[in-house]
């Protein structure tokens, strides 16, 4: 019986050591199919001569090519230049006047005689002025992309551009719509050229949070009728 547990205790600790010995191919082999599929997706470049009249297609870089952006993904320097001025004035002036006199004969039938004499009158004007003048500009440089381009072949652009200077958080967004026509050479355009422009300029901190009247004057202003 002793001689019997012993071969069983030596097959077992065999088969411990046969499962140790090397690694679980299911597991750490690499799928046959992941790798196939891996590299019949990487499509094989031409190898072009340096210098050569033929440059590859994706590159920016051939010899007679337009460094302006003209498709999806390129991108394009936008100069916002920007300024707008706005005034009005008001002045509104209404009166109202109205007087009535009469006599009182009678009572709930009693007679008094006409000597009653009621009279009455009523005044009432308001005047108000009012004045406003804003001016307001903005200049920045921004580089956006081209996200889209249009049947007619404008270009549909859209940038960020974020700014952190000592925890005063700045950010630019720019989207519109440019004619490739209004591109210049060195690949920049000005806002005013952009239709459909959007241009918001924000920004977070402490510099930011002082603008504004605090909670207290908010609550003020919004229980106080006048």
């Amino acid at each position: 019986m002793r001689y019997l547990s012993n071969i069983v205790i030596l097959i077992l600790i065999a088969l411990m050591a046969s499962a140790c010995a090397g690694p679980n191919k299911e597991t750490r082999a690499i799928p046959e199919q992941q790798y196939v599929i891996k590299t019949e997706n990487k499509a094989e470049r031409p190898v072009y001569q340096e210098y050569s009249l033929l440059q590859d297609p994706g590159s920016r870089r051939s010899l007679f090519s337009d460094h302006r952006a003209m498709q999806r993904g390129d991108i394009l320097t936008v100069r916002i230049v920007e300024s707008a001025t706005a005034s009005g004035e008001a002045d509104t002036s209404t009166s109202r006047k109205n007087s009535f006199t009469g006599v009182l004969e009678n009572f709930f039938g009693l007679n008094l005689g006409g000597h009653n004499k009621l009279s009455g009158k009523n005044e009432m004007s308001f005047e108000g002025k009012g004045k406003t003048k804003r001016s307001d500009q903005f200049s920045s440089t921004i580089t956006v992309k081209v996200v889209d381009v249009l049947p007619n072949g404008n270009l549909r652009i859209e940038g960020k551009r974020d700014l952190i200077i000592n925890n005063e958080h700045r950010y630019i967004v720019l989207k519109g719509i440019v004619r490739p026509e209004d591109i210049s050479y060195n690949n920049e355009v000005l806002s005013t050229q952009v239709a459909d422009a959007e241009v918001v300029y924000k920004g977070k901190g402490v510099i930011a949070r002082r603008q504004g009247p605090g909670w207290g004057m908010w609550l003020l202003n919004l229980i106080l009728p006048f």
